[in-house]
């Protein structure tokens, strides 16, 4: 399988705050069963390729709704101030919703865990939509829909070994039952495209019904 080295995340390790897209976010942050079970995949595939990125713990994340991606910095902050000074209104009895059925999942640039959502994710989409349009937030995301999932590994280099690699990405099966019951939101700006906790400010936990 050929992969695609992202050469803004290389620079990024190399010269920390290269990164100047900037985008705002409504993110969750995993429970300790979650982050259990993407550290024992982490582990597996570390044996075999030691030399990609895994996303540290604190980092992983699930993009729960972008509203902006790909801004100035100074931009990126007044999204933000002008989505979380009305978080109030924007937030209030927006539904909890559960994800469930964990699979892996894999492409030319990493892996993640992708979950099958409850009807109420999509309903909690809607709204924030709606809402952030009657603020007078634009929301200017990237195109189409990409179902929860949670990113936790992103290629540096080419695989040592790519059929070893391929077939181990194939075998292995997340844990079926876990579920994840998503109760509350973060609000997330900066440099947000690797989920790098050091390079985005964040304000929540906001509750969700």
């Amino acid at each position: 399988m050929d992969v695609f080295c992202d050469p803004v995340l290389i620079r990024e390790l190399a010269e920390p705050g290269s990164d100047v897209r900037h985008g705002v976010n409504f993110v969750a942050r995993p429970p300790r069963e979650i982050i259990s079970e993407i550290t024992r995949i982490q582990a597996m595939l570390r044996r075999v390729e030691p030399g990609q990125y895994y996303y540290p713990s604190p980092d992983l994340h699930l993009t729960v709704f972008e509203i902006s991606q790909s801004l100035k910095p100074e931009e990126a902050a007044f999204v933000a101030e002008s989505a979380g000074l009305r978080s109030d209104l924007l937030l209030k009895n927006l539904p909890s919703f559960v994800l469930h059925s964990p699979t892996m999942i894999f492409d030319e640039r990493g892996t993640a865990l992708r979950f099958e959502p409850d009807e109420r994710f999509m309903s909690l989409r809607s709204l924030i939509d709606r809402r952030l349009s009657a603020l007078g937030v634009s929301v200017m995301a990237r195109d189409g829909f990409v179902s929860p999932h949670v990113t936790f590994m992103r290629y540096l280099q080419p695989q040592a070994n790519a059929d070893v690699w391929l077939n181990l990405l194939r075998d292995i099966r997340p844990e079926p039952s876990l579920t994840w019951p998503v109760t509350e939101l973060w609000l997330t700006w900066g440099a947000t495209w690797f989920g790098m906790r050091s390079r985005i400010k964040e304000q929540g936990p906001y509750p969700l019904s």
